[in-house]
């Protein structure tokens, strides 16, 4: 089971408050869906999902989105799917 007690001053130190958790097991360890009393801009998510512990390279992939996004004014399918999260694996 993950520690919790980072997450929860993670969200102390930034200023927000968790309003739902969700834990999920997986295969290679535990997800965490995680929902706040305010909306995250999308820096402000990647920002906060690496210093919550997610992946450093996934995070890096999710920036370069974000940072294309505003430069090219990315619309449609990309411009919602820059956060990507799996379900399962692509065959």
């Amino acid at each position: 089971m993950p520690r919790l007690r980072p997450l929860w001053a993670l969200c102390r130190i930034v200023g927000v408050r968790p309003r739902n958790l969700r834990i999920d097991r997986t295969r290679h360890g535990w997800h965490v869906v995680l929902t706040l009393n305010v909306r995250l801009s999308r820096g402000e998510l990647v920002a906060f999902q690496a210093c919550a512990g997610s992946d450093l390279r996934r995070e890096a992939l999710n920036l370069m989105r974000v940072i294309a996004i505003r430069r090219t004014r990315i619309r449609g399918f990309w411009s919602h799917r820059w956060n990507l999260l799996f379900t399962e694996k692509l065959k």
